[in-house]
């Protein structure tokens, strides 16, 4: 299984979204209690910062 690591875009934020309401629900990832809008995220993190990887052309984190 081939891991490839990647800069995130705006385009990968469904699937992130997805990931970070997962995340949210462990009660262990944040501290926000619900999924931010693409805007509201990407307005408090640093843009070098961003990476997703990627597992069989799925975003898995």
């Amino acid at each position: 299984m081939e891991i490839i690591f990647k800069p995130m875009t705006a385009d990968d934020w469904t699937r992130v979204a997805e990931i970070y309401r997962q995340g949210i629900e462990t009660g262990n990832a944040t501290f926000q209690q619900e999924t931010p809008t693409w805007d509201d995220w990407d307005s408090v993190h640093i843009k070098s910062c961003r990476i997703i990887a990627i597992i069989e052309n799925e975003i898995v984190g």
